[in-house]
């Protein structure tokens, strides 16, 4: 499913940090799973405008980091388009 099918409904039900830090854990589980497996390489995530006003993103990046045990350094954290247009 593209993400223009599912995150207008994301952001106007405001589920965009639930859905954030899902994506966080599942990623970086993913990246976890990888070096684990000697496959070390880096991941890029994308961000909603909406999560950039989330005090707490930080907290969830990093709790994410944990329990997938990698380091943050291989995450690179990406912004929407949305993120450019919006005031």
């Amino acid at each position: 499913m593209p993400p223009g099918a599912f995150i207008p409904f994301v952001e106007g039900n405001q589920m965009t940090g639930r859905v954030t830090r899902w994506v966080l854990r599942r990623a970086l589980g993913q990246l976890g799973e990888w070096a684990r497996s000697g496959i070390e390489i880096g991941m890029s995530v994308n961000l909603s405008a909406h999560d950039l006003r989330d005090a707490c993103l930080g907290d969830a990046l990093d709790e994410a980091c944990a329990l997938a045990e990698v380091s943050a350094e291989l995450v690179t954290l990406e912004l929407t388009e949305t993120a450019l247009v919006e005031d």
